[in-house]
């Protein structure tokens, strides 16, 4: 910490001939000018004490019965301390080059270093505050993690069986887009070809996907999540190059998180979840979703 920082308010400023008053002892330091308190010669600073001692001179007999040290505004707290301790001063002046800039005390110093202190415990009590917040949101995501691969061993040993119905992907999917706070989820079951067989979502009404017309074939940017068996995910899914929108009536998407539904090594499909309940959602297009 510099001097600069630790800077006495306020310093009074005065003139030589000036006599102070004793009821002005009660007042902080006096800086003395020779002619001007704007432009002049600085000549040294005096403390109440001093105007106590001597209740009847002017300032410029209690600048010139002693030396006033002075130091410049970049000079290390510590090393005012030191000064002031060997010339048995409570304060010095601060100088920068001829120009007076003010004065520190001892006062002043502890003062800075209290608010220092005090800052310092209160940005210690923020970082304590957020990083609780932060083991909080570490532990609900692993809490909803360990749910997800919960829900991904219940999928998978319903997919080891041919009979599975329609519902039962319902359920899967509703749950899975439930747990991860999205607004849109599907299921797509590859058959024994590679290609869509089955095609299960939630969030659509039976309104709108009767509107909507033909369910998606594979193709496009779904046809690239098929083939390729890894996952997926895509802050606008308008930026893909395999993009090709959505049909007439179907409600905007914007981001999409594609993972493999697999098992010792066949694929059987994936699961789809689009838009976080609370992301943007995007236009819409009307280009057609293949």
């Amino acid at each position: 910490m510099l001097v600069r920082d630790c800077l006495c308010d306020p310093v009074v400023r005065v003139l030589e001939e000036e006599r102070p008053d004793y009821a002005s002892a009660t007042q902080p330091l006096y800086a003395v000018f020779r002619d001007s308190t704007a432009t002049g010669a600085f000549c040294g600073l005096v403390a109440p004490q001093d105007i106590i001692q001597h209740p009847n001179w002017i300032f410029a007999d209690l600048t010139e019965h002693r030396v006033c040290p002075s130091l410049g505004p970049s000079v290390e707290v510590r090393r005012a301390m030191t000064l002031m301790n060997q010339q048995g001063l409570e304060a010095l002046a601060v100088l920068d080059g001829p120009n007076f800039v003010g004065a520190v005390s001892r006062q002043s110093i502890l003062e800075t270093l209290l608010k220092r202190e005090r800052l310092l415990l209160l940005q210690s009590r923020r970082l304590n505050r957020s990083l609780e917040t932060e083991r909080n949101l570490i532990r609900s995501w692993s809490d909803k993690l360990a749910r997800l691969h919960e829900a991904s061993r219940s999928l998978l040993t319903v997919l080891k069986h041919t009979s599975v119905q329609n519902d039962l992907f319902e359920t899967g999917i509703d749950a899975l887009t439930r747990l991860l706070e999205a607004r849109y989820g599907a299921i797509g079951i590859l058959d024994e070809a590679g290609k869509l067989s089955h095609f299960v979502y939630t969030g659509i009404n039976a309104e709108l996907a009767q509107r909507i017309g033909q369910f998606p074939q594979g193709r496009g940017l779904l046809g690239v999540v098929i083939q390729d068996n890894v996952s997926l995910r895509l802050a606008d899914l308008s930026t893909h190059a395999s993009s090709s929108g959505f049909p007439e009536h179907h409600p905007p998407m914007k981001s999409l998180l594609a993972v493999p539904i697999s098992h010792q090594g066949r694929v059987y499909g994936r699961i789809y979840l689009c838009d976080k309940e609370s992301g943007e959602r995007s236009a819409p297009t009307t280009k057609n979703w293949r």
